[in-house]
């Protein structure tokens, strides 16, 4: 009954109160003595229907009385259930913090122990969600200019990251210095990645060489990792491409154990900002 009072609620609670109304205003209404002389028709029609008035006052206001009650109820339910979703939503961002900072944990010794990693250098890992975005969910460097955080989301149709996406293995080294070819290393990254002027302004780490590989699980893309550096003869493709394999399998069945703990670009902002 209650499951198709709360399906129901929209159009039952407004019948039921004019119902309970009009009928109330009624119940105890009598003809008067000249209506019943002058109209006896009419007096014999209505003076039935009045005598029975009851039958639909009642059962209205019992109906509606009852819907009241449920719909305290439910309010009551509702709100114990917002303490409850709140509850998990404060476990779930914890989780999320405490992989994110595997992740990161990850990314450092991977950097430190297999990519020699100096200063100019940087790696991020940006999970794909599904739709059309990355999530980044690791990053790290040495250089706490380049460690810092960037965007929440990124799109995955341009940048290294979409090349990366579409190619599996993306290695970039730049022809030009971008502090002192500026404007020749801004068409080459309009060229590249069709990144904007403006874009490519904000960018804190202008890498003079980049790779990106992509993480697949079970034949399905899940994430890519990129690593850059500022200067452009840090690696040959080979070697990089290389040390980067090592990883790639384990890495990816890491983010796919654990994708569910993983938040959407909206969660990903409060897990950053904390």
């Amino acid at each position: 009954m209650e499951l198709f009072l709360n399906k129901n609620h929209a159009w039952l609670n407004p019948l039921l109160i004019v119902l309970t109304t009009s009928s109330a205003a009624f119940i105890t209404f009598e003809l008067s003595p000249s209506f019943i002389s002058s109209y006896p028709i009419k007096a014999a029609i209505l003076q039935p229907i009045l005598s029975y008035v009851w039958i639909v006052f009642w059962p209205s206001l019992f109906a509606l009385g009852y819907l009241t009650y449920v719909e305290v109820k439910n309010k009551k339910t509702i709100t114990e259930l917002r303490e409850l979703i709140s509850g998990y939503e404060k476990v779930s961002e914890t989780l999320s913090e405490n992989i994110k900072e595997l992740f990161n944990g990850f990314l450092y010794k991977f950097s430190t122990s297999k990519l020699n990693f100096s200063p100019t250098e940087r790696v991020t890992l940006y999970i794909h969600d599904g739709s059309e975005t990355f999530i980044p969910f690791g990053r790290y460097s040495s250089n706490p200019a380049f460690a810092k955080k960037g965007r929440h989301e990124y799109p995955d149709s341009v940048g290294c990251v979409a090349r990366g996406w579409t190619d599996e293995w993306h290695f970039y080294q730049s022809n030009s210095c971008p502090v002192k070819e500026e404007e020749k290393y801004l068409a080459e990254q309009k060229d590249m990645y069709s990144l904007d002027k403006g874009t490519v302004r904000q960018i804190n780490m202008k890498s003079s060489m980049l790779c990106v590989i992509r993480l697949d699980v079970r034949n399905k893309p899940i994430a890519v990792i990129v690593v850059e550096s500022i200067n452009t003869n840090k690696y040959t493709e080979d070697e990089i491409k290389t040390t980067l394999l090592t990883q790639q399998e384990y890495l990816a069945e890491m983010i796919f154990s654990l994708k569910q703990y993983i938040p959407k670009p909206s969660t990903a902002k409060k897990i950053e900002d904390m």
